[in-house]
């Protein structure tokens, strides 16, 4: 029986849309005074904000780590490949109508040596883990929108993000355009709605997740409207 089915409730009609993300998807607040305070509340976390906006008929579900690359392995943290743990993460909270991606700030710190190519091809392992149809219980994977992290600022405050990241921010955006349009994927590019801290130049600030949470829920809106 397919797992949609043995929902109950208002949860059979409800979309389900997973978010696959990094610090920026977690809430991590750039401006944080306490370290019991890292992490913005979900009504201000862009996930909870989009929730909001598209109202009781879409629940969000927030998967983001921080540290989380597209599929890179970080030599001094385990778990931080995407890849690795993406069909598990699917496969506990399906049946899904949407998975978005916000995936590629940390593969352009210093510490990987990545060019925007190789970033790309991390995202489109991704993309084709999600289209294999033998990863869903129901063999229907979800759709997919493909969002563009914001720009990187090298303004000193991290020691793993200099120059280089800099640059490669400015062209990964159109990068992933090109990859979500070779796969039929649906496309945000973070950069052209929001901007992250002035004075860390990485993460978004609180208005910053305002932005991207509004930007975000107009373009789920438009997807799940796509299917009427």
């Amino acid at each position: 029986m397919s797992p949609r089915r043995l929902l109950r409730g208002t949860e059979y009609f409800m979309k389900q849309i997973l978010l696959y993300g990094d610090s920026i998807t977690w809430g991590f607040d750039p401006d944080f005074k306490e370290k019991d305070h890292l992490r913005f509340e979900r009504d201000s976390r862009w996930g909870g904000i989009a929730e909001k906006l598209l109202g009781e008929d879409c629940r969000i579900v927030e998967e983001g780590l921080s540290g989380r690359t597209t599929s890179l392995e970080d030599p001094a943290a385990c778990g931080k490949n995407g890849l690795s743990l993406l069909i598990p993460i699917l496969q506990s909270h399906q049946p899904l109508d949407l998975v978005v991606f916000l995936l590629g700030t940390n593969d352009m710190k210093n510490t990987y040596h990545a060019s925007v190519p190789d970033i790309r091809r991390g995202m489109e392992l991704l993309i084709k883990t999600v289209l294999t149809p033998f990863v869903w219980d129901t063999g229907k994977p979800p759709k997919i929108l493909l969002i563009a992290p914001p720009h990187i600022h090298d303004r000193g405050v991290h020691d793993f993000i200099d120059g280089n990241s800099e640059a490669k921010s400015l062209e990964l955006g159109e990068h992933y355009r090109l990859l979500a349009k070779d796969y039929g994927c649906n496309f945000l590019d973070a950069s052209r709605v929001t901007e992250p801290s002035a004075w860390e130049g990485v993460h978004l600030d609180r208005e910053g997740q305002r932005l991207l949470g509004k930007a975000a829920a107009a373009k789920i809106r438009e997807i799940l409207e796509q299917e009427r």
